[in-house]
């Protein structure tokens, strides 16, 4: 790149064998090889420069794609924290149904096909309340 100065600091993209151009069709660099477009100080809308946060749809500004990403998150965990609460609660509600049964009942059998109910019971809840949200 050090026989090249001129394209220290622009933005280059390869156009094939085309002429180097602006919007306006004239030469924008004289004596940049014809298979490379430079699009230095002109700025067009094939080429430009590209922090982290702009890559996204044409237009966006960094603030936008900033509260997008800052809402996405917020929803994830909120998300997640009312997956966790539905686990907690279905943990607990079978812990007291098992008791329950050990107590009432006095049969293994019974606790079993019991817990397996409430298992049942238990992942259709989840499932329908993924499904909603």
């Amino acid at each position: 790149m050090e026989a090249m100065p001129y394209l220290a600091n622009t933005c280059i993209e390869l156009v094939g064998v085309f002429p180097v151009t602006n919007e306006f069709g004239d030469a924008a660099r004289s004596n940049v090889p014809p298979n490379l477009s430079c699009r230095g100080p002109v700025q067009t809308n094939t080429c430009k420069q590209q922090s982290f946060l702009s890559l996204t749809v044409a237009g966006s500004s960094a603030e936008e794609v900033v509260v997008v990403v800052v809402v996405l998150l917020i929803a994830v965990v909120v998300v997640v924290v009312v997956v966790v609460v539905v686990v907690v609660v279905v943990v607990v509600v079978v812990e007291i149904v098992v008791v329950v049964a050990v107590v009432v009942v006095e049969s293994a059998a019974a606790v079993v096909i019991v817990l397996h109910v409430i298992l049942v019971v238990a992942v259709v809840v989840v499932v329908v309340i993924v499904v909603m949200r």
